[in-house]
């Protein structure tokens, strides 16, 4: 179990190494799937979980597009993943 500064640390790793590199590594797939298991298991807040499926959903859809060679579906997650970002930063880590 990890405390929520921690697991709020994970995720944004895991989106920066996916926006950086365009892609989805399995450790950032692995990542975010911790994160949410973590969440639900500590009964963390709603937005806060909303949050960390999105981005773990936007995950899929990028694998998705990459596999079907979507460039169109691609750039479209890429840009969510952005906005998820941005989201997740700008959440408040409760104490």
């Amino acid at each position: 179990m990890f405390d929520q500064g921690s697991a709020h640390a994970l995720a944004y790793g895991a989106l920066d190494q996916v926006l950086a590199d365009g892609f989805v590594h399995p450790s950032s797939r692995q990542a975010m799937f911790s994160v949410v298991d973590d969440l639900r298991s500590r009964s963390a807040a709603a937005d806060t979980l909303r949050r960390a499926e999105s981005i773990s959903v936007e995950f899929h859809k990028l694998e998705c597009a990459a596999r079907l060679s979507d460039g169109a579906a691609k750039r479209a997650s890429i840009e969510e993943l952005r906005n998820l970002a941005v989201q997740w930063l700008d959440a408040r880590i409760a104490d």
